[in-house]
């Protein structure tokens, strides 16, 4: 697992190598606000939820770039080989187009 600490709300970028990565908000971050179900200021990966109070989890694609709209703040990647072991991978995140 790495933690990627995203500065500002914006269009990301994420590669990486790994068969399968998911990216969760980090549970453990102090919110000065309860995020409200579809509040685009948290964009597509809110944190805790009354839709999902566990937090959501986006899976993203082993080899191809995802761009996601994410809103600032900790989000732990998790990186997955084969038969769901963890693996050392190559990882970028740069602001999308």
């Amino acid at each position: 697992m790495r933690v990627l600490e995203l500065p500002e709300h914006a269009l990301y970028a994420i590669t990486t190598n790994a068969d399968v990565a998911t990216l969760a908000r980090c549970s453990d971050e102090t919110l000065l606000e309860k995020p409200v179900d579809g509040d685009p200021q948290w964009g597509e990966l809110p944190p805790v939820t009354d839709i999902a109070p566990g937090g959501l989890t986006i899976s993203l694609p082993g080899g191809e770039t995802t761009s996601l709209e994410l809103a600032p703040g900790r989000y732990e990647l998790t990186l997955l080989g084969q038969e769901g072991q963890p693996v050392g991978v190559d990882v970028s995140v740069e602001l999308g187009p």
